[in-house]
């Protein structure tokens, strides 16, 4: 993914006064919607989800303006509603960054890929992830040929060192 192309984009939109944060870890939207769906009422204010958000992201989100008796970071005025489908700004900033195949989901690809890159083990991906089963997170992390041949050279470096 042309992830330098994505934040100028980005960068544009935080220019034009909105509110930018691109969730890379965050659970699929239509997952997190059935899995809402089946708890009641109580459930859901009682609900604890964890989301694991570096420094930039954190100081985005507390940097939005908070509105007396409205709970949430992300807020639809003209409904008076939470914010809950990001489509249409997404559509915008893949449009501004020349990328207009690129779902947010692959966002979660590109992710766990760069984590698996930087020697990331695969449990911990997936906890950031929000996976319950390594296996999936395997599908997650793609690995390109360099890494592989650098990961393959540094297990023949050592074990030519055992064997002298």
């Amino acid at each position: 993914m042309k992830l330098p192309s994505l934040l100028p984009a980005i960068d544009a939109a935080i220019v034009e006064g909105n509110a930018v944060v691109v969730q890379l870890v965050s659970t699929a939207e239509a997952m997190l919607n059935r899995r809402l769906a089946d708890l009641s009422d109580e459930e859901r204010e009682a609900l604890e989800i964890d989301l694991w958000l570096g420094s930039a992201a954190r100081e985005v989100i507390a940097a939005l303006p908070r509105f007396e008796r409205v709970p949430y970071p992300f807020w639809n005025y003209r409904y008076r509603k939470p914010l809950r489908c990001v489509n249409g700004f997404w559509r915008r900033v893949r449009e501004a960054a020349g990328l207009p195949g690129v779902r947010i989901h692959d966002l979660r690809h590109t992710f766990a890929s760069h984590a698996a890159m930087n020697k990331e083990t695969l449990p911990m991906i997936g906890r950031l992830l929000g996976h319950a089963n390594v296996q999936t997170t395997a599908r997650y992390a793609h690995l390109d040929d360099g890494h592989l041949l650098e990961a393959v050279q540094q297990i023949g470096d050592l074990l030519e060192c055992m064997l002298n």
